[in-house]
């Protein structure tokens, strides 16, 4: 859908194996995660998130093969990278209820101060995480890392491990589309092919074991060990063009639709570092202050309050004055805050574009701003007349990068009597900038199939020639933008990867625009913002695995099990090191052999075996699990 969209806008013009048993089908597919045996037990690496001037969320998750009932894991946030001179410590009791995940909100911190923390357990530490407090009155200069769009299978994430290269930004924003609910394609680059699971996720496991597998992709436990993250989710955090109350990506025949979202909202917030709202855990419009520089204002235009997107011939679009994408109490949230902000910058993270958008002089982008029009002006309207200066919406979800004016009627040749329309020359009519940052890796324009009428290499032009309140468009790059915040201007520097298709791609630097103090409109500048010296050393990377630790390694971890117990389906999530053979065994409570799932040799990677007990008895059995000349086993209870 996405891509249906891309075209729209800028055209403008696993192995598997079934048990002959038929009550037990057993599944396993192959994930090329960089699973790295050294972190044990914390293979997930470390996160932080939501940053107060007070208090920060510090995250990881706790693996360990024979894990069962509460695990008591320690904690501590110092203010060195050795972790000895501590600021705070305690101990997170986790379970299975929570995936085992530990996530604390440390508070008693001090503002605009960089922290290191960590996690520990019987005697194994987690890798050091980074993270940073928002700083609080007089603040020259801020910066941010804006990311959207981590599909694993059409790209590798080197844009998330140059960001964590730097060093002087305050956080990480991510605007959403953090993994994607989708099976696993035939149309993935080599050595991405493979996800876990391979299905369509739809369950609560399912969804936790994606979040899980994610985070063994090295460059995402990069980012998240050396920056703090605020991050939002889009729609493929649960399901492509999802709106209120159902999604285009979901059918009756996948069950029913808010179990799936509380699903997925469930497992969001247990995987990821985003501080949870009181009696709200779904709400994650949420509100920043970055000492009087800047408020980061996060909405919600997803999964909130947004009504059905309706197609673009469907008349209801433009007569209907109601219709939503935020919904009316985020709606009177958002104005509010847009009113009473003190800060010099207001920058609104909007998951979809807001900027209205011309292909063939229609608006044609139903699942962005476009489709909700009535209620799109009335927040331009109101900017515009509560005289509302320095706004930068910042946004995600379309696979390009853009940046332009926002304007109540931009397609309308500006009236200075009547201050109507829109002037591209003097920003004349624009009351606030859209900056739109590029997929870290989903598949943009150019890595499509679809024919063209004109090349790729003029569509930026042919589009801006429509919109004359877009100043720059790339359909064909994939990398970031940073956001530089000072008392003078808010500045959009763009970087590009070169290349999504290999690891650790190196990056450059192409297009910088900027608004200055109360102009509200875009200008080109040819030199990007330089960094702010000196910045924090950063966290110690991750240990690294020799040929020699992974002979002596037994080579196998078991990620999760789960559900147990279980009615139908139980999922064995776990990790090769190295290739070697695998056989796996159910038995019966008293240890009788009931059959072999699966009996091969694989190789390193991550893997998942579903199996399938809905037509077994109620009652405890075993799994088995050979490697090599070692042998692991648990219980899985059937219901």
């Amino acid at each position: 859908m996405k891509n249906t969209i891309l075209l729209l806008l800028c055209l403008m013009v696993a192995s598997q194996s079934i048990a002959q048993n038929p009550s037990i089908i057993s599944t396993v597919n192959r994930g090329e995660a960089n699973f790295n045996p050294l972190l044990e037990p914390f293979y997930h690496g470390v996160a932080s998130g939501d940053p107060l001037s007070d208090a920060v969320i510090i995250w990881t998750r706790i693996t360990l093969d024979d894990i069962s009932g509460n695990v008591d894991v320690n904690w501590k946030i110092c203010t060195d990278t050795e972790l000895n001179n501590i600021v705070q410590a305690g101990v997170f009791s986790t379970n299975e209820d929570r995936d085992y995940t530990v996530k604390i909100d440390v508070q008693g911190l001090d503002p605009n101060t960089t922290y290191y923390y960590g996690f520990s357990y019987d005697g194994m530490s987690s890798m050091t995480g980074r993270t940073r407090t928002a700083p609080v009155g007089d603040m020259e200069r801020l910066r941010f890392g804006v990311v959207t769009c981590s599909n694993f299978g059409q790209g590798y994430f080197s844009a998330y491990s140059r960001l964590a290269d730097r060093n002087d930004l305050h956080a990480v924003i991510h605007m959403g589309d953090y993994y994607y609910e989708y099976g696993t394609s035939t149309n993935a680059i080599p050595g991405r092919e493979d996800l876990c699971p391979t299905n369509e996720i739809l369950t609560l496991s399912d969804y936790r074991i994606r979040h899980g597998f994610y985070k063994l992709d090295f460059d995402l436990r990069r980012i998240h060990q050396q920056h703090p993250m605020i991050i939002t989710w889009d729609d493929h955090e649960v399901a492509n063009n999802a709106w209120l109350d159902g999604a285009e990506n979901h059918n009756a025949g996948e069950g029913d639709y808010q179990e799936r979202k509380s699903a997925a909202i469930q497992a969001y917030m247990e995987w990821l570092p985003i501080r949870e709202q009181e009696n709200d855990n779904q709400r994650v419009y949420r509100k920043f202050s970055y000492s009087d520089l800047a408020d980061i204002i996060m909405l919600d235009t997803r999964h909130e309050g947004r009504d059905e997107q309706q197609a673009l011939e469907d008349s209801i679009i433009w007569t209907v004055e109601d219709r939503t994408i935020l919904g009316q109490e985020q709606y009177e949230w958002f104005l509010n805050e847009l009113e009473t902000s003190t800060a010099q910058w207001k920058v609104v993270g909007s998951q979809v574009l807001f900027t209205p958008v011309s292909t063939l002089g229609a608006l044609d982008n139903m699942d962005a701003w476009d489709g909700y029009p009535a209620e799109r002006n009335r927040v331009v309207n109101f900017i515009d007349s509560m005289e509302i200066d320095n706004i930068v919406v910042i946004t995600g979800d379309i696979h390009i990068a853009l940046a332009g004016d926002v304007a109540l009627d931009p397609f309308e040749e500006y009236d200075p009597i009547t201050g109507s329309g829109y002037d591209p020359e003097n920003g004349d009519g624009a009351c606030a900038v859209e900056m739109i940052t590029p997929s870290i890796s989903s598949n943009n324009l150019d890595d499509t199939d679809v024919d063209l009428p004109i090349p790729i290499s003029a569509v930026p032009a042919f589009a801006l020639s429509i919109n004359p309140h877009g100043k720059f468009l790339n359909v064909v790059d994939h990398g970031y933008f940073i956001l530089d915040l000072d008392n003078e201007r808010a500045q959009g520097d763009w970087y590009w990867l070169d290349s999504k298709l290999t690891p650790n791609s190196g990056e450059y630097q192409e297009h910088t625009w900027y608004t200055l103090d109360g102009e509200n409109f875009l200008r080109i500048d040819s030199i990007a913002a330089t960094d702010i010296v000196p910045a924090p050393d950063p966290a110690p990377g991750e240990p690294t695995v020799s040929i020699e630790e992974l002979k002596e390694n037994s080579g196998f971890t078991i990620l999760s099990a789960f559900p147990n117990p279980t009615k139908d389906i139980h999922l064995l999530n776990y990790a090769l090191e190295k290739t070697q053979q695998v056989k796996i065994d159910l038995l019966d409570s008293s240890g009788k052999f009931i059959k072999t799932l699966k009996e091969e040799k694989q190789v390193s990677g991550v893997y998942t075996l579903q199996m399938n007990v809905e037509k077994l008895p109620a009652a405890n059995y075993i799994l088995q699990i050979y490697i090599g000349n070692q042998l692991k086993s648990y219980k899985v209870s059937k219901l």
